[in-house]
């Protein structure tokens, strides 16, 4: 029956049509019949109004009700008292929570009803076609509604699947931009903060062996590595704002590592390079992208080797081929303990440098973590 306030309205209009239809024009209908008009109308009317949450075996002995007592008044009320069970065939079969086989069971009984009706009390055959039909033709409509709602059900469904995927992607995409920036700003500031560590390192050195001179060479040197790195601290924000997208030229890419190369030649690091000098005029290229993953990846390199391989060598290597351009990074390890500098570590420098390549086509990058004389990192990124 009707769930909503409007539906509710039109039933109980419904019921007062059909009621006032049989007290017209079959008043004189027998007694048992108007009875079993009167019973299956009470029974529609109180469907109507108990909520849609009542126990199932009071809904379910409603629609009994209403079929039995309509299938009974069918015949001697001409039809007219059919139409309670008409509406109950609809209301049932046409519901997507109801299965299917209540309401076709219900329309069966009520058709079995009507014919009992019309074989034991010499009833017109034609009015007992005529009954039999209008059930038939309240399945069909019946089944008709419900695919409708089956497929607006699909439909909500198919939305809210979609509504959320896009949470997800949503989702999933924010905390990619949180790993970035964390990925970033540890590279940034674990370079600079590194670096100006092992200079004060120098500097309290000095200054307790009273080389005032070179406690100055340090401080300017100090300094200077601190505004590079308010520099690149910059960058990384300005990164962020701003995705890095197109490409950069190889040259550019070779340059950045030959620059870190030689400032961590100026914090005391000894640095073997091996980098090949691009052809002048080369228009060479490769991602904006993989140009900063790969600079990162020796910025990482070099401050773990400052951290951890404290006065170890460390070798630098930069190879060109037709289709990519490779970097690797290796240096001995050391039982010596980095103290403060090597405490300060956070572990996430590892796995950024996989996440960064992860992110890149074609690209790949090997570390070889387990071989307890050395450490060595290596990548290799397709050109552009």
């Amino acid at each position: 029956m009707g769930r909503t306030a409007s539906g509710r309205a039109f039933g109980l209009a419904g019921i007062v049509v059909v009621a006032v239809s049989i007290g017209a024009a079959h008043s004189d209908a027998p007694l048992w019949a108007l009875t079993a008009a009167g019973a299956a109308l009470v029974a529609w009317a109180a469907a109507e109004i108990v909520p849609a949450r009542s126990p199932f075996l009071v809904r379910a002995g409603l629609l009994v009700v209403v079929l039995l007592g309509s299938g009974l008044a069918a015949l001697p009320t001409s039809i007219i008292g059919l139409v309670p069970a008409l509406i109950a065939v609809i209301a049932t079969i046409g519901r997507t929570d109801v299965p299917l086989a209540v309401g076709l069971a219900g329309a069966t009984g009520c058709a079995a009803v009507v014919s009992v009706v019309g074989a034991a009390g010499g009833q017109p055959l034609t009015l007992v076609a005529v009954a039999i039909a209008s059930l038939a033709i309240a399945v069909l409509a019946g089944l008709t509604r419900r695919q409708a709602r089956a497929a607006s059900d699909r439909e909500r469904e198919r939305a809210a699947e979609h509504l959320a995927m896009q949470t997800e992607r949503a989702r999933s995409a924010a905390l990619d931009e949180r790993a970035r920036i964390a990925r970033d700003l540890h590279d940034t500031l674990a370079h600079a903060l590194g670096g100006l560590v092992v200079q004060l390192d120098a500097v309290e050195a000095l200054a307790e062996a009273g080389r005032v001179d070179e406690v100055l060479v340090r401080v300017q040197a100090a300094r200077t590595l601190a505004a590079e790195g308010l520099a690149d601290a910059r960058r990384a924000v300005d990164a962020l704002r701003d995705p890095l997208t197109g490409t950069v030229a190889v040259a550019d890419v070779v340059r950045s590592i030959t620059q870190l190369a030689e400032a961590a030649r100026g914090l005391g690091m000894t640095v073997e390079s091996e980098v090949p000098t691009p052809e002048p005029g080369a228009t060479v290229r490769v991602g904006a992208e993989a140009s900063d993953a790969l600079t990162r990846l020796v910025q990482e390199a070099l401050t773990n080797a400052r951290k951890h391989a404290t006065d170890q060598p460390v070798d630098v290597r930069v190879e060109l081929t037709t289709r990519e351009i490779q970097v690797s990074v290796a240096n001995p390890r050391t039982a010596r303990p980095g103290g403060e500098l090597a405490a300060s570590g956070s572990g996430r420098g590892i796995p950024g440098m996989r996440e960064r390549f992860d992110r890149l086509p074609g690209a790949r990058l090997r570390i070889d973590d387990d071989d307890p004389e050395s450490f060595r990192v290596a990548a290799h990124v397709v050109l552009a």
